[in-house]
């Protein structure tokens, strides 16, 4: 759940994940900077936690393609959902050098999986070429299904009432 300020910026957000049992797995609420995880006992100040709220950055990488990259789209059944996979292929060459990586890096492939029944993003993926043929999945982020629920579920509102008086 989160509440927005007149700007755009997230003001106050809760997150409640759960198991498939229902169970309560992470319970964390967020007031401006302060971050309170009532899972694990811990508070944090954190200025990067004020940040306007942007559902997808695909619209934004498509927009930053250069002429030489291709933007890729097809349509697969991923665990028993159809999703529209958007590749964005960067053409970049020469290899750059990543202090982390033993080999030159060219960087490669962004895709995105879009669930096509609700229309959000449902995975993302960086992956990375070498110079030798050889690719690395360099990031994957899965993205919890998000719903606008009205009135918003007690337990949110509980955890808000904790760290908001």
């Amino acid at each position: 759940m989160a509440i927005f300020g007149v700007d755009g910026t997230i003001s106050k957000q809760v997150w409640i994940e759960k198991n498939i049992d229902g169970k309560i797995r992470q319970n964390i609420a967020r007031a401006g900077t302060t971050e309170v995880n009532f899972t694990n006992g811990t508070s944090t100040e954190n200025s990067l936690l004020q940040y306007k709220a942007q559902p997808s950055n695909l619209p934004d990488l498509i927009l930053q393609t250069r002429a030489d990259d291709d933007i890729l789209r097809e349509e697969k059944l991923v665990d028993g959902k159809m999703v529209l996979v958007i590749t964005l292929q960067d053409h970049h060459n020469p290899a750059i050098e990543i202090p982390s990586f033993s080999k030159p890096v060219i960087p490669g492939h962004f895709v995105n999986w879009i669930d096509q029944e609700t229309g959000l993003l449902w995975m993302t993926q960086t992956i990375f070429h070498f110079e030798d043929g050889t690719e690395l999945a360099a990031l994957t982020m899965r993205y919890s299904t998000m719903e606008r629920v009205n009135p918003p579920p007690q337990d949110a509102l509980d955890i808000i009432e904790k760290v908001i008086p």
